[in-house]
């Protein structure tokens, strides 16, 4: 089955915490709550405990492969130079985490989950309420959760996922809607973007990169959560990506990094914020992709919170500058 229009069912979850006690939480805790899923999520989905992901007769059968280490499925058309795929979660923090966390403090993370990732909510929302009863930072501060809150493209802006202990029904996932085409649109980064491969290693910023790390986003994401191929003119979006024209631009580079386990020592994630105001005229085919990957994130770690991007209106333009 195949699509030519990108058609991805997505909702963003809103889990609210309240901090048991203080907490001290790096100054960009994205590394720290995807971590902490991760690691809570093995915990209460492995079936065979003590054996390595990659010699489990279980690994493409596991709710941990499926949702957070994406091992590629053998039989999977796309990607077969690859040993993983893309996750289908992304982790969206505010822009502005409280530091410190004192006792009684509200803590609020949103994730969000697309095509049959969604199925397994009541995982991800046990796997959540064990991250904060866990213990968090450093000194491992608990936080309990006290609700979760879904959020569709088009629909309910809070419709109650969870509540007073117990796992309520969702609503099913909604793949947004492409409202009209502006003239102009501002593309605001909240979150440090940086490219992945080889334009990470160029250095600079790309902005035909950008676009089309967000094309091929969607498309593969769609294709191993949905099981619908996007068969889309990708020769003509990369050309009319390269078309893009930057009105103007504020960017800057923020520092950021997190401590990898695996690593043993601390990495760094920082990126690109700020805005770039982008005439839409002569990339119209783009514009669908634009707008889906605002619930995605695009570039390194984009699961973890990276790259999350929202769009806006354009106010009053000074004249164009060169980026």
């Amino acid at each position: 089955m195949s699509t030519a229009e990108p058609s991805l069912p997505l909702a963003r979850y809103s889990f609210r915490f309240l901090a048991a006690e203080d907490l001290r939480l790096p100054s960009d805790p994205r590394g720290l709550w995807h971590g902490v899923f991760g690691l809570r999520l093995r915990e209460l989905a492995c079936a065979l405990p003590g054996t390595e992901c990659s010699a489990c007769l279980l690994l493409h059968k596991c709710a941990y492969s499926r949702l957070f280490s994406g091992p590629r499925p053998p039989e999977a058309e796309l990607m077969r130079r690859y040993d993983t795929i893309p996750v289908p979660h992304a982790f969206q923090l505010p822009p502005d985490s409280p530091e410190p966390v004192r006792a009684g403090d509200p803590i609020t993370v949103h994730l969000v989950l697309v095509g049959d990732a969604n199925g397994h909510l009541p995982l991800v929302i046990q796997t959540m309420a064990a991250a904060g009863q866990g213990g968090l930072g450093r000194e491992r501060g608990q936080a309990w959760l006290q609700d979760v809150t879904q959020s569709l493209p088009d629909g309910p802006a809070a419709h109650p996922a969870a509540a007073k202990g117990r796992i309520l029904d969702a609503l099913p996932p909604q793949a947004p809607r492409t409202p009209p085409l502006p003239a102009t649109v501002r593309l605001v980064l909240l979150s440090p973007y940086k490219p992945s491969g080889q334009a990470a290693a160029a250095g600079g910023f790309d902005l035909p990169h950008l676009i089309m790390a967000i094309v091929r986003r969607v498309s593969l994401l769609q294709y191993f959560y949905t099981g619908t191929k996007l068969d889309a003119p990708f020769p003509d979006l990369k050309a009319a990506s390269e078309r893009a024209r930057v009105i103007a631009h504020s960017l800057r580079y923020q520092d950021a990094s997190r401590y990898g386990v695996r690593h043993g020592q601390r990495l760094d994630t920082g990126g690109l914020v700020g805005h770039i105001d982008l005439d839409i005229t002569g990339i119209e085919p783009l514009w669908p992709y634009l707008h889906l990957g605002q619930w995605l994130n695009v570039g390194k770690n984009a699961s973890m919170g990276y790259g999350h991007y929202t769009l806006a209106a354009t106010p009053a333009l000074p004249p164009a500058q060169a980026i």
